[in-house]
């Protein structure tokens, strides 16, 4: 016989609650393991060369001039990362690249119009770094807050149907544990990768909820934090596009928009064309542009 209507809401009303008991004993594990993540990398950044050019742009917003750049990003470095300093001037399979960029101001400036070309990032260090005193060290405590946005958006981008507990547990295991190389690092690196990947992320979220003139905003900051954000940007929007025609206009509108953002900074930021990029692919150069490399070649 069947059990009693009592019994079977009483069956109910204890599957709803473990259920709940799942879904917030996840969400604090993942809380608890994001903060720590970010806590550690806060305290401990990678210290990548990149902190270099990124605290000389940072410090040109600030005032200083070119003639005194190379010694002033080189002294914000020293006193960000004193144990690693040695490996900005002289450390890695490039040892005597890093040595001719921090002994040669023209070295030195050539480097910048690599990264003059993420102004987004550009800012936010110099802005962070204005409060914190070092500009260096704020290249990476960007990444840092930002890695904690892009983790709560993650949480946020739970399908539908998907259970709040496996969802946040495959975050975990995806942003802390993979491979050689965990996404979490990205929180202690002197780089735009998280703070453009935080924007893009809050652009599809804003799209999904039809909020189009918000997302597009969030999806142009992408690219102005990282250029190469065109590529995930242009697919999203022209993908919507193209299953989506009451809004069609409008999102290739942001499509175009996208491209003349791209021309604009590429314009104004007077960085390298793609063949001196390329160039740095093979092999870094002190002096970019004194070596083209020919389309099609192994290096390229």
């Amino acid at each position: 016989s069947a059990p009693p209507a009592s019994l079977r809401g009483l069956r109910r009303a204890l599957a709803v609650l473990a259920g709940d008991m799942a879904a917030w004993s996840a969400i604090a594990v993942y809380a608890v393991v994001v903060f720590l993540a970010a806590y550690q990398h806060w305290h401990r950044p990678m210290a990548n060369w990149d902190a270099l050019p990124y605290a000389a742009l940072a410090l040109r917003l600030d005032g200083v001039g070119d003639g005194q750049l190379r010694t002033a990003a080189l002294a914000e470095v020293r006193a960000a990362f004193p144990a690693r300093f040695d490996d900005f001037v002289s450390g890695g399979p490039d040892a005597l690249y890093r040595q001719t960029v921090a002994t040669d101001d023209a070295a030195f400036l050539a480097q910048l119009p690599f990264y003059v070309t993420k102004p987004l990032y550009v800012v936010g260090v110099f802005l962070l770094g204005r409060l914190e005193g070092n500009f260096a060290t704020s290249t990476a405590h960007l990444s840092a807050l930002a890695f904690l946005v892009f983790c709560l958006l993650a949480a946020l981008a739970r399908p539908p149907g998907v259970p709040r507990a496996p969802w946040l547990a495959g975050l975990v295991l995806v942003s802390a544990f993979s491979a050689t190389f965990p996404l979490s690092l990205l929180a202690a690196a002197s780089s735009p990768d998280t703070l453009s990947a935080a924007c893009l992320l809050a652009g599809v979220l804003l799209s999904r909820d039809g909020r189009w003139g918000t997302a597009a905003v969030f999806l142009l900051l992408a690219q102005l934090a990282r250029p190469d954000a065109i590529v995930p940007v242009l697919t999203l929007v022209l993908a919507w596009a193209g299953v989506n025609p009451r809004h069609r206009l409008r999102l290739l509108a942001i499509a175009g928009l996208s491209i003349g953002l791209s021309q604009a900074v590429a314009m104004l930021a007077d960085g390298y064309p793609l063949g001196v990029l390329l160039s740095t692919l093979a092999a870094r150069q002190p002096y970019p542009g004194t070596i083209t490399l020919a389309l099609g070649s192994p290096e390229h």
